[in-house]
């Protein structure tokens, strides 16, 4: 059976009828998760950007999803009455509640990303105020690109709904970008001690050279392209993606179906095999097994392609060059 005939039947359950899978987006300026494509036209979306220099494609009318609300607010782990500074800056990708620590920045290339063009007082709204406000008690796609508030932010949404979280993505800092950031360091150690585990660490970063040195030695435009592409960046921060264990008795069928399509959007289809094992044995429901079939033949096709083929070899020319 193909993947979108399964998705339709996920879609058609009565589970998720009542319950649409929620969707999540803190910082969307960028563009909305291109994963969600597949299963926007049934799920309820939530975005926030409190810069809105790049963020009007979110709020077009022919929306994709079932439902979509869009915040142009600052969010925050705490409720205030008062109006919070918003440091805006040259690239609308690093603007943040939280002021550029240009000490730190001096030493990298991108630096003038971070300068900031105008500090304005913004109102800002706290999380589990929006839930309410919106009548949801569920997150199930937690993904936040807050330029150094991901972990306060997902600190602060109540525990019943963290715990029943089924995929999250943060994006933390490895250098001080910001002051008082939430760094990799902090989450990696929280999320220790959370029903989550470990799915992927894509490590990205920018050129350790002071943005005048830069300029000095690749004069021309496109020298200065090229070395963006060839010189080695350093670490400067990484998208992590943590999943549910999901061992909670609190979790029902509806956690499982959500859990194995999040898995195979992520093409991580060894989880999406093992999530609709376990659903089956606990609910017995003949869906899971068709997933975990799509799975078994998804994994199988992956070990006997050609790409396979080609990383294998990959490895193989690599540790023989060592």
């Amino acid at each position: 059976m193909s993947l979108n005939k399964l998705i339709r039947q996920i879609e058609n359950r009565k589970e998720i009828q009542e319950a649409p899978p929620v969707l999540l987006d803190i910082g969307a300026s960028n563009d909305l998760n291109p994963l969600w494509s597949k299963i926007a036209h049934f799920s309820i979306g939530i975005a926030f950007d409190a810069d809105d220099r790049d963020f009007n494609y979110i709020e077009r009318k022919d929306s994709k999803f079932k439902k979509l609300y869009v915040f142009n607010k600052l969010v925050v782990d705490k409720s205030s009455e008062n109006r919070e500074d918003f440091y805006l800056t040259q690239s609308p990708y690093c603007s943040s509640l939280l002021k550029p620590n240009h000490s730190s920045l001096k030493y990298y290339e991108y630096s003038d990303y971070f300068h900031v063009k105008e500090v304005s007082k913004m109102d800002s709204i706290a999380l589990d105020t929006v839930l309410k406000e919106l009548n949801i008690n569920q997150i199930d796609w937690f993904k936040s690109d807050s330029q150094g508030i991901d972990l306060r932010l997902f600190k602060s949404v109540e525990e019943p709904i963290k715990e029943k979280v089924i995929l999250a993505i943060f994006e933390p800092g490895f250098i001080d970008a910001y002051e008082n950031e939430d760094k990799i360091s902090h989450l990696l150690s929280y999320m220790d001690h959370t029903p989550f585990f470990l799915v992927d660490f894509y490590v990205k970063g920018p050129i350790r050279m002071p943005k005048d040195s830069f300029n000095s030695l690749f004069r021309g435009k496109y020298a200065k392209k090229m070395a963006k592409h060839m010189i080695d960046h350093v670490p400067g921060w990484a998208e992590i993606i943590y999943m549910n264990k999901m061992e909670s008795p609190d979790f029902t069928i509806r956690e499982f179906l959500l859990g194995w399509l999040f898995s195979t959007i992520l093409e991580r289809h060894e989880l999406a095999f093992m999530v609709a094992q376990n659903g089956y044995e606990k609910f017995q429901d003949d869906l899971l097994l068709s997933l975990q079939e799509y799975s078994r033949k998804e994994l199988l096709k992956n070990i006997y392609s050609f790409n396979s083929f080609v990383k294998v070899a990959g490895m193989a020319l690599k540790k023989y060059l060592r």
